[in-house]
């Protein structure tokens, strides 16, 4: 596969992503409720299939996937120190008691270890993302290599204004 392809798609799944992303937030705005998809299943299905997948959601999915998470982790932590398979179930154990009481002490002190952890996520993928179009068009064409730091850059840009906006809107939609 050559590296412009694996380029589009990683665009292709970024934008399908970007759109899921949209709906989900239209989708709240025209119902400012919580609750997420159990509200948006109540509404648009019935409230049986709403109860019916917040509880899925609680017993199966969401568990599953943050017990996942919390091994992956600690195994990933197995590659800097040496553990047993007993000590990387009790760090995940250990991560997922930690997580939840912070969580516990509020939406303000989750949500700032959540901005905290998305950079922390999203400093290497920039890392990487600028290594790979320097490095390639470094070797065929300097005056490439140019716009390929311009585009990332705007696209930065485009992020810091949109999300900027987006917090304007939802602390006006709070008053």
């Amino acid at each position: 596969m050559s590296m412009g392809l694996a380029l589009l798609c990683w665009v292709i799944g970024g934008v399908v992503s970007l759109l899921g992303g949209l709906c989900f937030a239209e989708l709240g705005a025209s119902d400012p409720k919580s609750g997420g998809m159990v509200v948006y299943m109540d509404k648009a299905y019935h409230p049986a299939v709403g109860y019916s997948f917040g509880f899925t959601s609680w017993l199966v999915s969401g568990s599953g996937s943050i017990a996942a998470l919390a091994i992956a982790l600690a195994t990933a932590l197995n590659n800097f120190v040496d553990l047993s398979g007993m000590q990387v179930k009790l760090i995940a154990i250990i991560l997922i008691i930690a997580l939840t009481a912070y969580n516990c002490l509020g939406i303000k002190m989750g949500s700032i270890l959540q901005n905290v952890s998305m950079i922390a996520k999203m400093i290497p993928i920039a890392i990487i993302l600028f290594a790979a179009l320097m490095i390639n068009t470094l070797m065929e064409d300097p005056v490439t290599a140019c716009i390929g730091l311009v585009v990332p850059a705007l696209g930065v840009l485009t992020w810091f204004l949109f999300d900027k906006r987006l917090k304007k809107e939802t602390q006006n939609q709070e008053k």
